[in-house]
């Protein structure tokens, strides 16, 4: 039972009792009977914090901050300083009469408690009157005894130091080694594939050969294994107390424990964007291309909305969530583009809120917590470090690159201070080619992103930077087309005299066209005054009159909408509480082919805007339609590039066929001799991944003391 209030002491009080013992708070003393119990200065300290607040919970935070303060330490050493307070007070944490663990919470101390007044003795102890001494000299040999005692004490002082300095031990050393992933597989690239239990002493990652799957490597072993029911697995992370491994697979939000056995289903959750486990047993979690974090408990159920992307801050969705210092906010990554190769941002939110988030970070990827002080992310190839203001929840100076040739994104972080991190391998420069084999294309234009090509073959349209440029494939020249702003999604006119694009100033993305050769000014189809979401076109008719765009933004996710060119009248072709994404209008504009996620995985199907009637395409998944110019072949990507033939009204013709392509080459463009322009982005996957136990302490060598907080 809590200590009852009428004796919980003063905060003033010095010396309090409680059983058969005697804690002198002011000198650091615990007595029982007559004797003195030692205890370690850290010790003394947590009893000293547990006693000034009995019958209450003290957070394992709070401990850790107050006792060890500037410190960097784990919740090991907590547990241990408890287990020894335990031992010397006889206390049975089974049964506990003095100090009780509230499961995730922290400690109190609940026996009685009673305060000591000043003048009394310790329990045992006898008060002896002494006379006053008698006035006569003391002898020469009485003189020197105290002498000698200070010498004895000085001498003793001496040789402790001595000791202390020459034998004290040695911080743990840095240990830095090199994991490979188990032969004939590659770490997998959809998604950050590593993860580190709490301890940084198990890591997990998912790799990949014919098929994806986690694997598991306690430190003490030379080889991984593979982990039984986890096929299609990505994204893994640990549990809060490292029993368990969290995963995303067939469209759900999976657990393994650590110690063995099959996979047990949380939630759903169709696409792999992070999660992180909290101490009080939820799940914060990301599954949507166009939506925000949600919120499970670890034993499963329904899925809450944690957090909304705000059309209005062009923010596109918001994925791979993490614990901030302190575990009172997240961190997550705030994506503010459709694509995956433009920069993102890092914010913060306090738990227990559903907006208001900050921005902390510009210009990042993914964010982890490194230490109390400290947190780490990544931007492009490399991992930054920075100091971090728990009171303030705020950066407090500035960032360091601190790792280099990093695989974006992938790296993870554990609460003990190991960092585990994906080494980029060699990479080969973009490059375009035709397929079948055509003509030269320059590889300068390689470099654009988010690529669209004209019908006839001649011209593309891509992202470089935050601007549209129009390429010259014959010749290789360029022409910029946006100036300012944030620009994406660049589709074609059905004759290529115009390109289609979204625009962000800030706010949320609106669809503007501006004529290809650069020379008429641009002009706004859809203004985010009216929408209150953003708006990525994705499709346009071949007369002109129709554009199919992504809308996205606020509690809704993707939905595909048309809108009539000319009056402005606006259609709602796909709205559903799924993901619907990339519509794509074929030649005569009576069909639309879109990906949805209806099904737990991007699937590929074609309405009929005629009679509404729906249609599946794809069955093991599909992503990226694209309508060859004459309108009766549909292509898409899968594991590999599929084509299938479509009838008028939008049902296949046989069964999809494999598209034999170059490796790591991707469509980019069909013209209307059914070439395929392919694009290689550059990017390879990693052969090896780096570990580095202690890094924490490491990290604060290399920056230094955090910067001294500001007054609040």
């Amino acid at each position: 039972m809590p200590a009852p209030a009428d004796t919980a002491p003063p905060a003033q009080t010095s010396t309090v009792s409680f059983g058969p013992f005697t804690f002198d708070r002011a000198n650091g003393l615990v007595r029982q009977d007559s004797g003195e119990v030692p205890l370690p200065p850290r010790v003394l300290s947590v009893l000293d914090l547990l006693v000034s607040r009995p019958g209450v919970i003290v957070p394992k935070q709070e401990l850790i901050d107050t006792v060890w303060k500037d410190a960097f330490v784990t919740d090991t050493s907590l547990t241990e300083a408890i287990s020894v307070l335990r031992q010397a007070l006889g206390d049975d944490p089974q049964s506990s009469r003095y100090v009780q663990t509230v499961h995730r919470r922290g400690y109190r101390f609940v026996a009685p408690i009673a305060a000591v007044p000043k003048m009394a003795t310790a329990p045992g102890r006898l008060s002896v009157a002494v006379a006053p001494a008698a006035r006569y000299p003391l002898s020469i040999s009485r003189q020197l005894v105290p002498w000698s005692i200070a010498s004895l004490c000085l001498a003793l002082a001496i040789v402790a130091v001595w000791q202390y300095t020459h034998f004290r031990p040695a911080d743990a050393p840095i240990v830095r080694m090199r994991i490979e992933p188990a032969s004939g597989t590659v770490f997998d690239t959809r998604a950050p594939a590593l993860a580190l239990a709490p301890d940084g002493l198990l890591l997990a990652w998912s790799a990949c050969d014919s098929a994806c799957r986690l694997y598991v490597r306690p430190l003490d072993q030379l080889d991984p294994h593979a982990i039984a029911g986890t096929d299609g697995a990505s994204a893994p992370f640990f549990s809060y107390d490292g029993r368990w491994i969290g995963f995303f697979a067939s469209g759900k939000l999976q657990r393994v424990a650590v110690a063995g056995g099959m996979p047990v289903v949380i939630t759903d959750a169709s696409q792999p964007f992070g999660a992180v486990w909290l101490p009080d047993g939820h799940i914060v979690f990301a599954a949507s291309e166009r939506g925000g974090l949600m919120r499970v408990s670890e034993t499963g159920g329904t899925a809450e909305q944690l957090t909304v992307p705000s059309a209005d801050a062009g923010e596109v969705r918001h994925c791979w969530p993490a614990l901030a210092p302190g575990e009172r906010a997240l961190l997550f990554t705030v994506a503010t583009s459709p694509h995956d190769e433009a920069p993102a941002r890092i914010g913060l939110i306090n738990l227990g809120q559903r907006t208001g988030w900050q921005t902390i970070v510009e210009n990042a990827d993914v964010a982890r917590t490194v230490s109390s002080d400290h947190i780490a992310f990544s931007r492009a190839n490399e991992i930054h470090a920075v100091a971090f203001d728990r009171a303030r929840q705020a950066i407090a100076g500035t960032d360091q690159a601190v790792i280099n040739g990093v695989a974006p994104a992938q790296f993870a972080v554990a609460r003990s201070g190991a960092v585990v991190y994906s080494m980029a391998a060699d990479v080969t420069p973009p490059s375009l080619t035709w397929i079948p084999p055509g003509g030269p294309v320059s590889n300068d234009l390689a470099a654009l992103q988010d690529l669209n090509v004209t019908a006839d073959g001649s011209h593309l349209a891509g992202v470089s930077g935050s601007d549209i440029w129009v390429g010259d494939l014959s010749r290789g020249t360029t022409t910029r087309l946006t100036h300012g702003g944030t620009n994406v999604s660049p589709v074609w006119s059905g004759d290529g005299s115009a390109v289609y694009y979204a625009t962000a100033n800030g706010g949320a993305f609106e669809a503007w066209t501006r004529g290809s050769s650069g020379t008429t000014p641009a002009k706004r189809l859809l203004s985010a005054a009216t929408q209150h979401r953003n708006v990525f076109p994705s499709s346009v008719s071949s007369d002109g009159h129709v554009m199919a765009y992504t809308e996205s933004g606020g509690p809704a996710r993707g939905d595909v909408k048309l809108i009539d060119v000319a009056t402005g009248s606006i259609t709602a072709a796909v709205a559903t509480p799924f993901d619907e994404t990339n519509g794509v209008l074929s030649t005569d504009g009576r069909l639309l082919a879109y990906q949805s996620d209806e099904s737990g995985r991007w699937e590929i199907y074609v309405l009929n805007l005629d009679d509404r009637q729906r249609v599946a395409i794809s069955s093991g998944g599909g992503r990226d339609p694209r309508w060859s110019p004459e309108g009766s072949t549909l292509f898409y990507r899968a594991e590999t590039t599929m084509r299938v033939a479509v009838d008028g009204s939008g049902r296949p013709v046989g069964a999809p066929v494999v598209i034999t392509m170059p490796d790591s080459f991707a469509i980019a463009g069909i013209d209307r001799g059914n070439r395929m322009l392919a694009r290689r982005s550059g990017e390879s996957a990693a052969v090896h991944a780096a570990l580095t136990l202690e890094w924490a302490r490491d990290l604060k060598r290399i920056l230094g003391p955090p910067p001294t907080a500001l007054p609040r």
